[in-house]
């Protein structure tokens, strides 16, 4: 994954892959069982990572932010739910309500 902002892009990541999980439990012991779950989670992340600009300045009260709205839009649903036309609707959504909670923040 080559994210244009590592800490947001990560926040991403691990949101979406967390509200992925929301509410089921994993039984495999085997890592190559997560592979199409991980790869979702990668490119719903990567989606929205790509409608940030690039900041230099990152912080992590924003990272955070990021993370609980991923996490909260994908709670509860499977990647296979959406479809590919929606994840970037999806994905341009999660930035809309991260832009405007940015502003809120104070660092």
């Amino acid at each position: 994954m080559a994210y244009h902002n590592v800490l947001y892009g990560n926040a991403a990541f691990v949101g979406s892959l967390g509200g992925m999980l929301s509410g089921r439990m994993i039984t495999s012991a085997n890592p190559s069982d997560y592979n199409s779950l991980r790869a979702a989670a990668a490119a719903a992340a990567v989606a929205v990572d790509a409608l940030i600009p690039f900041d230099e300045g990152a912080e992590e009260s924003a990272a955070a932010l990021l993370h609980d709205i991923c996490q909260s839009v994908w709670s509860g649903r499977f990647p296979s739910q959406v479809e590919a036309s929606n994840a970037t609707v999806l994905a341009a959504a999660i930035v809309t309500l991260w832009n405007a909670g940015v502003t809120d923040l104070e660092d």
